[in-house]
């Protein structure tokens, strides 16, 4: 199926995010777009990518400002000490400095990238201790018709 410009921009953007974290030590092989139902210690820790909104804002007779959030959920299952804690800010920072060093993700398409949050949490799960943080990050570009 051909795409249409509007989703082959957004395909080419998703696609360099996830060659971004893709490129960490960490996630390499362990970061996907797609759904995952329940964290597994085999791929511990692993990185879910999705697309939360994309604002669009004419700011010419044919060009648009787009500003597209991702959000990044990362789970690692662990024990309850602090040193887990400290390695899951670890693999934050991975993903962290590797969107700072290169804020077009690698594509002309990208005006610049900006990480506007990071959340931490924790839960029970099934194998311990299940730490997760969210990522949310910005892309803008602009769309020429």
């Amino acid at each position: 199926m051909s795409l249409a410009p509007y989703a082959t921009r957004i395909d080419t953007i998703k696609d360099a995010l996830k060659g971004v974290i893709n490129g960490t030590t960490t996630f390499n092989g362990k970061m996907s777009f797609d759904y995952i139902e329940n964290p597994s210690a085999s791929q511990n820790p692993f990185a879910h990518c999705s697309i939360a909104s994309d604002s669009l804002r004419a700011i010419g007779a044919k060009e648009t400002q787009s500003l597209i959030t991702f959000r990044i959920n990362i789970v690692y299952i662990c024990d309850y000490t602090e040193t887990a804690m400290d390695n899951l800010v670890g693999y934050i920072g991975e993903i962290v400095d590797a969107v700072e060093v290169n804020r077009k993700l690698g594509t002309s398409v990208i005006d610049t990238t900006e990480i506007t949050n990071v959340t931490f949490g924790f839960d029970e799960g099934e194998e311990g201790l299940v730490r997760y943080s969210t990522i949310i990050i910005t892309v803008r570009t602009l769309r020429n018709m």
